[in-house]
């Protein structure tokens, strides 16, 4: 997911809150001490377990004035977002659902930590740092507290049975960064010659790299006809998963159908690379073929296509590829 631009100038006028919290420096983690990286973990907590009706954020970058506008400072580092996931979840009773998202403002960086709203109470199996086990860290107005045992009662109560993943797949540009909706029309075309193609012959004067010792490659013109053949006949294409639900998606397998009328499906690794006029360049190019996560099936009446995705945050889009 990324940030809106207009939400992120919405909090250059706004105060802290129970939903939002401003932090000028990065948080100490990478190397740091138990008590420095709690801190983090404390203020995720408090945030998941606060009162608020929608996402609630935690910016770094910012910091809160009591006079508008805020100041702007930045970070230079982030932390990847899987460290932290791997961080807060092995250390908390049960899952809890954020994400880390990385922001440029005028050329400015700056980390966003969006946790959406969830079951709860959050608290930790064991204790960390400084925070203790057992216990309810809440985010009230800017500051954070222990919850009673009243309000974590009225925390266990609720309800969140309507609040669920949504997937959505669709046709995308990646190149121009565009969605195609669900459907595209292609021509495709292909060069047909009839004449005898004649094998390759490397000038006698090319130099102390010359290719005319014997490597040259003969079938290099029909190579090429072969590659402009399948550079026509094929257009990339990329789908778009996106979960616009507001809880996260696991265990994720997606299928497509094709009529039997499309020529033919390839993924990443099946392409008809350009060819060399050198062998030894063509020699040098040879490895083992990556195998793609995506893949193609045919059957007498359809194509099908499919893969499969571990997880995908609320609110995140992923893009997958293939050629068709």
């Amino acid at each position: 997911m990324s940030i809106d631009d207009e939400l992120f100038q919405k909090w250059m006028y706004a105060s802290e809150s129970d939903s939002l919290d401003f932090k000028r420096d990065q948080y100490e983690f990478i190397g740091a001490t138990d008590a420095e990286k709690s801190e983090l973990l404390k203020d995720i907590l408090a945030m998941t377990n606060s009162w608020c009706e929608s996402d609630a954020y935690i910016v770094i970058g910012i910091e809160d004035l009591p006079v508008k506008p805020n100041a702007l400072h930045g970070i230079s580092d982030h932390i990847d977002d899987a460290i932290i996931q791997q961080f807060v979840n092995g250390k908390t009773a049960a899952v809890c659902r954020f994400e880390y998202i990385s922001h440029t403002d005028q050329g400015l960086s700056y980390g966003v930590l969006r946790i959406p709203r969830q079951a709860r109470p959050a608290y930790l199996k064991r204790s960390y740092g400084g925070l203790k086990a057992n216990t309810v860290y809440v985010r009230r107005g800017s500051s954070t507290d222990e919850a009673s045992p009243a309000e974590i009662a009225l925390m266990g109560k609720e309800v969140n049975d309507s609040r669920e993943a949504n997937l959505m797949v669709e046709l995308y540009d990646t190149q121009n960064g565009l969605s195609l909706g669900s459907s595209i029309s292609v021509t495709t075309k292909e060069i047909l010659i009839t004449d005898n193609i004649p094998d390759y012959k490397a000038s006698s004067t090319g130099g102390m790299f010359s290719v005319s010792l014997g490597m040259e490659n003969k079938n290099y013109y029909r190579e090429m006809i072969e590659h402009i053949n399948f550079r026509l006949a094929y257009i990339p294409l990329d789908f778009c998963i996106e979960n616009t639900g507001d809880l996260e998606a696991v265990n994720i397998r997606i299928e497509m159908e094709f009529p039997p009328v499309v020529y033919g499906l390839l993924t990443d690794g099946d392409e008809v690379d350009a060819p060399d006029s050198n062998m030894l360049n063509v020699i040098s190019r040879l490895s083992p073929s990556t195998p793609s996560g995506f893949l193609v099936d045919s059957y007498s009446d359809r194509w099908l296509a499919g893969t499969h995705l571990e997880r995908l945050h609320a609110k995140r889009r992923m893009d997958i590829g293939g050629r068709l």
